[in-house]
């Protein structure tokens, strides 16, 4: 009976969608009924934002501006005095459409099932959907336009997906020049010109890390030596040794209009010490892993991410095209982001990098159906 039941769902996609669908609903009722609706320190600076540009019209706030594509998608629920409820609710439908997308695009290859069961098992990126913070909408946002550059990399939607990607929260910044990467690899060009391109990309992007970097402080968090954010300012730090390496010294650099040299001077006169917390960023980043972490939640992270880290690595093995430049343009930036500013208490940098290395991060070798998007327009 059981294996009639199994046939019976995967005899057709739809029929597995809303298996899949299913599954993602009754843990999302279980993530409400055990959060509830959440408003953490970050909310209220993002719905007063709100609420300042419906009470006085735009302007750009010093720091909240680069939150600025989530402070819009709150101003209707401000402006209309919407319960917190009703953003939530918005948010978690839209990342049940996302997941439906999810579904439908690893339908295709010969291990859906246990690709389904690790993106069920990566539970702790659905859990966003009840906060209200930027996490659920760029969750969302990251999928979204990692699919339409898969199918739809030249229009114009794409595009403009990033650049709103880029306004919900800084980290957009990576997926927004890994796009521009790849759209460069895409343009027929000699490969000189696109070498050319590149760089001229590069010096757009150093200009604008230079802009966001006025209102983060990045060199305070290498001088207390944090693996991870902010655990250096507790009072009583838990597993110090785990997640901070103190420097012997610290040469702070003199202080300039240019604050992204100011991080690249501090680097140079303080380069032992760079590269030991670096390591230990990386691996708290790619592993996920914390010591303050449960023991099984720990296990839970490694049997998603190991395989999935293996599905990379034999898509990476193959030839390479746009796409494996545009998807490990997204890794490494993320990579380099952690390590030049410190991995996340809840690892969130993380998370929206496992759902679309599931969907897409797979050898052709896996394929076993042909998609739709892919039978009406070619890559």
């Amino acid at each position: 009976m059981f294996e009639q039941f199994i046939k019976y769902f995967t005899d057709s996609k739809l029929r597995f969608i809303l298996l899949g669908a299913s599954f993602w609903c009754v843990g999302q009722v279980f993530f409400l009924s055990h959060f509830g609706v959440k408003c953490v320190n970050d909310t209220p600076r993002y719905l007063e934002y709100a609420q300042q540009i419906l009470n006085n019209g735009f302007y750009w706030d010093t720091h909240n501006k680069w939150y600025l594509g989530y402070v819009l998608f709150l101003m209707p629920f401000v402006g209309f005095h919407l319960s917190i409820e009703a953003i939530v609710g918005v948010q978690i439908v839209l990342s049940l459409a996302v997941f439906v997308l999810f579904l439908n695009e690893i339908y295709q290859y010969k291990n859906k099932w246990i690709l389904l069961l690790l993106s069920l098992l990566w539970f702790k990126v659905w859990q966003w959907n009840c906060y209200v913070m930027t996490e659920s909408l760029f969750v969302s946002m990251v999928f979204l336009g990692v699919y339409l550059f898969w199918y739809y990399p030249k229009k114009w939607y794409t595009a403009l997906c990033f650049l709103v990607l880029f306004w919900v929260r800084p980290t957009g910044f990576f997926f927004l020049v890994a796009y521009g990467v790849g759209y460069i690899t895409l343009l027929p060009f000699p490969t000189k010109y696109k070498f050319w391109l590149g760089g001229l990309l590069g010096v757009m992007a150093l200009g604008l890390v230079n802009k966001m970097l006025v209102t983060f402080d990045l060199i305070s968090v290498f001088s207390r030596g944090e693996l991870v954010f902010a655990v250096g300012t507790l009072e009583n730090p838990p597993y110090p040794t785990w997640l901070i390496i103190k420097p012997e010294s610290v040469v702070m650099p003199i202080k300039t209009a240019y604050p992204l040299w100011d991080v690249v001077h501090y680097v140079i006169l303080n380069l032992g010490h760079f590269i030991k917390i670096s390591f230990g960023k990386a691996f708290y980043f790619l592993l996920h892993v914390k010591p303050y972490f449960h023991w099984a939640h720990n296990v839970l992270v490694l049997m998603v991410l190991l395989p999935m880290y293996r599905n990379l690595f034999q898509f990476f093995r193959e030839r390479w095209d746009a796409k494996q430049v545009f998807l490990m343009s997204i890794w490494i930036g993320h990579v380099v982001m952690v390590i030049a500013a410190t991995e996340d208490w809840d690892g969130r940098f993380l998370l929206p990098l496992v759902l679309m290395s599931l969907a897409f991060g797979k050898a052709k070798k896996n394929v076993t159906h042909l998609n739709l998007t892919d039978k009406i327009e070619k890559f």
